[in-house]
């Protein structure tokens, strides 16, 4: 059984003492954004929140041999000696170099032993994938940290760290681990950590000698600590320790108090059995909900929450009533569902919302456009509609943005074609990432939404607030983080063979697109070319001025911009699909001469000669709806490709009795040809 040791008897005085401060912040290149806010918030804690007596170390790290001591056991009790802590952290707190644990920690260790007779209090913050140290070394550390620090607290920001590693390291150190997506919760937590440090005396308490970890709760953290040989080192504040048998099973004489504190540590530890153990044995109807369709961090982050409310709170317990036979829908409407309705009933995106622009969270690397004073600006429209019916997939990766096209004038400088000030109707082309590797990246969508759209969104109970309605729609902010990226039946039995017709199809689908596209522009004498309207508005020598300044008729680009180099990465998971003879699509003229000249046609030349033929004969008009159909086809190919390649990666299932790479045959409808599919999950590095 789980063991349950009251230690009300054993407790002590706790009394109040001054504190070592250690704070290990990392300052890898994507903590580019962050950074200064951080800056100044370190500045008025030294200043402000720390008492007198304390001591305050700071230690930055970023990639292998990038860490240091910024300071070490300063006492921030004068003016002159705060004043000389702001300048060292202005000077070595900026971004650069990629995320290492290990380095930086051995420095806090030999610290350790340097610091005054105080409270030992470390404090790590980290938004990174360690991609330059030993993960057995940075355990092992860990360890080191619990044995010479009192206080261990490990702060994840954002959601692209290792929450594995970080929950591994927390766990080896007896520490705590806090979650913080945003730089305001960040700001919180840290507060906490420097500001409600008391010396808490510890004793020793003898558990099942086959536990491995205990889980206690103290000033509202519930902290789970290693056992080692049987005993374990807990606060002496602590009145409850509950111990973690591996082989334990639940048992009738366990209180709901207790199972609740099972079930969090189980979550934390990623125990897919055990959390289901728990709830079937609480039937707790709220939980049961958030967990059935919780498969990414982002989903699993506010599970966790949850979970720690019902701990602390009793209130927070059965918020939705008690059935220990629950089991909701399994087709549980996707955040893949949602974007495909919107698309589908011509959505519209208003991007000049302020809570949209400013929450939305920039995922490319950053891009810095040449100073000029002479320059063209762009001016969007106050009448741009913004349509959701571009939603682009990632064929790899758990990634869904949509592709806007903004309508405007660009406001032009002096010139020899055209007088200061002159406007000329232009758009712009910008992406904004939905989902991002699993994690909605934009909480919340403004929108103008049909009035059928809005019915499907009430009836799919989607958790929305309207803003105004109107005759024919309605305007509102719709919260995707209410929605599951995936659902459960989307986790079970997943078929190689419908993957693998989903690829043909697809593949398919684009090889005839392409050819569509081409007898298009062959029949439209190339109107597509970058400047071809502009020649006929302004003639050849303005248009090639406009399109020196970044004016073409495929839209509006800044000169002299240039991409910030990125001096970080995380590590992703993706599924790489490869169809052998298929690496690529040919060029339609090639394949036309090849077909003319008699020599044997590849594969893929095979595909695109199959298409030509068939649509050699359409007129324009044809052919113009046909595109229309094919986009619409490409889309939802690509839409169903999407919600296995992310049932694949977020729900780590693989195809059912098959081997990992997976090689399978599929067969493309329209030729008949047998191709190799080979599939696999790899980790790729994603720049920052």
């Amino acid at each position: 059984m789980f063991e349950v040791i009251e230690l009300g008897g054993m407790k002590t005085t706790t009394v109040k003492e001054s504190c070592n401060h250690v704070y290990m912040i990392d300052v890898s290149g994507s903590m580019y954004n962050s950074l200064p806010l951080m800056r100044t918030h370190l500045k008025n804690i030294i200043s402000l929140i720390a008492k007198p007596e304390d001591t305050f170390s700071l230690i930055y790290f970023s990639g292998r041999g990038q860490c240091g001591v910024v300071f070490e056991n300063v006492e921030v009790s004068d003016v002159g000696t705060v004043t000389a802590l702001h300048s060292a952290i202005d000077r070595y707190i900026q971004p650069t170099g990629l995320t290492g644990f290990a380095e930086p920690m051995t420095l806090a260790i030999d610290m350790a032993g340097r610091l005054k007779n105080k409270i030992n209090n470390f404090v790590m913050l980290t938004d990174g994938y360690d991609n330059c140290s030993k993960v057995s070394d940075i355990v092992e550390k860990s360890k080191q940290l619990g044995q010479t620090y009192d206080l261990c607290t490990f702060i994840e920001y954002g959601w692209y760290c290792n929450r594995n590693l970080i929950s591994e390291m927390t766990e080896k150190s007896g520490g705590i681990h806090i979650f913080a997506e945003t730089y305001e919760q960040y700001e919180t937590v840290f507060n906490k950590a420097i500001s409600q440090t008391v010396q808490t005396p510890k004793i020793e308490v003898s558990v099942n000698k086959k536990a491995k970890d205990c889980v206690y709760i103290l000033n509202n953290e519930i902290v789970i600590a290693p056992v080692t040989d049987g005993v374990v080192s807990v606060p002496e504040e602590v009145t409850k320790v509950h111990s973690i048998v591996p082989s334990d099973v639940l048992s009738k004489q366990l209180s709901d108090e207790h199972v609740y504190l099972i079930l969090f540590y189980a979550a934390k530890t990623n125990q897919n059995k055990l959390v289901w153990d728990c709830l079937e044995r609480l039937g707790d109807v709220h939980l049961i909900k958030q967990y059935i369709n919780a498969f990414t961090k982002q989903e699993l982050s506010v599970f966790e929450d949850s979970v720690k409310q019902a701990v602390l709170d009793i209130d927070s317990r059965y918020v939705e009533g008690k059935d220990v036979s629950f089991v909701p829908d399994k087709n549980a409407v996707t955040v893949v569902d949602v974007l495909e309705k919107l698309a589908s009933t011509n959505a519209q995106l208003i991007i000049n919302n302020p809570d949209f622009l400013k929450n939305y969270k920039r995922t490319t690397k950053a891009s810095v456009v040449e100073d000029k004073e002479n320059k063209p600006k762009f001016i969007p429209s106050a009448h741009a509609k913004v349509y959701l019916n571009n939603l682009v997939y990632n064929s790899e990766r758990p990634n869904i943005s949509i592709h806007c096209v903004i309508d405007g004038t660009v406001r032009l400088p002096a010139s020899e074609f055209f007088d200061e000030g002159t406007r000329i109707k232009s758009h712009q082309h910008r992406n904004y990432t939905i989902v991002r590797d699993g994690i909605i990246n934009t909480p919340m969508l403004p929108l103008f939404v049909s009035s059928e759209c809005h019915e499907w969104l009430t009836q799919n109970i989607i958790k929305f607030e309207l803003i105004e309605e109107t005759d024919d729609g309605a305007y509102i902010e719709l919260f995707l983080t209410s929605v599951p990226v995936i659902n459960r039946s989307m986790t079970t039995d997943i078929s190689i063979t419908e993957f693998g017709s989903i690829q043909s199809e697809l593949l398919n689908a684009k090889a005839e697109q392409k050819v569509i596209n081409s007898l298009i522009k062959e029949q439209t004498d190339g109107v597509s070319d970058k400047i071809e309207g502009l020649v006929d508005k302004y003639g050849k020598e303005a248009a090639e001025y406009l399109s020196s300044i970044g004016i073409r008729d495929y839209g509006f680009s800044p000169v002299g911009t240039t991409t910030v180099e990125s001096t970080d990465f995380y590590e992703a998971l993706e599924v790489s699909v490869k169809m052998k003879g298929f690496s690529s699509l040919p060029a339609i003229n090639k394949v036309r001469e090849k077909a003319e000249s008699g020599k044997k046609l590849t594969p893929s030349e095979q595909l695109i000669n199959h298409h030509l033929e068939y649509y050699s004969t359409f007129e324009l008009n044809e052919l113009i709806d046909a595109k229309s159909d094919m986009t619409g086809l490409v889309r939802h190919l690509l839409a169903k490709q999407a919600r296995m390649v992310y049932s694949i990666i977020l729900s780590r299932h693989w195809f059912k009795d098959e081997d990992q790479p997976s090689v399978s045959t599929v067969v493309i409808d329209s030729t008949k040809q047998e191709v190799q599919m080979t599939v696999d999950v790899v980790r790729k590095e994603i720049k920052i």
